[in-house]
């Protein structure tokens, strides 16, 4: 998913839905193209423009039940688009 191609919650929702919330905790980031992951917490690259605090493991913020909440898709990815609309850089804490 890019921010540079307008997406949408369904795009954010495949990026979402194959991740295991109970495997580990993750960490959502955005390099310097606008391409948005969602990783391990161990596995943000030195290419991260931005990212947000850490995904915990175990409270739905990834995985089926993150990507079925259509509040919370709503949420993330505003925030998504107002963070890289702004250039912002570095760690975002909510």
């Amino acid at each position: 998913m890019n921010l540079k191609n307008d997406p949408t919650t369904i795009d954010l929702a495949e990026l979402l839905m194959p991740l295991n919330d109970n495997a580990s905790d993750h960490i959502t980031w955005v390099n310097f193209d606008g391409e948005v992951h969602i990783s391990k917490t161990n596995a943000i690259k030195e290419n991260a423009k931005f990212w947000y605090e850490t995904l915990a493991a175990g409270n739905g913020y990834v995985g089926p039940q993150a990507a079925n909440d259509p509040d919370y898709l709503e949420r993330e990815l505003s925030c998504l688009k107002r963070d890289w609309s702004k250039d912002a850089k570095g760690p975002i804490n909510f």
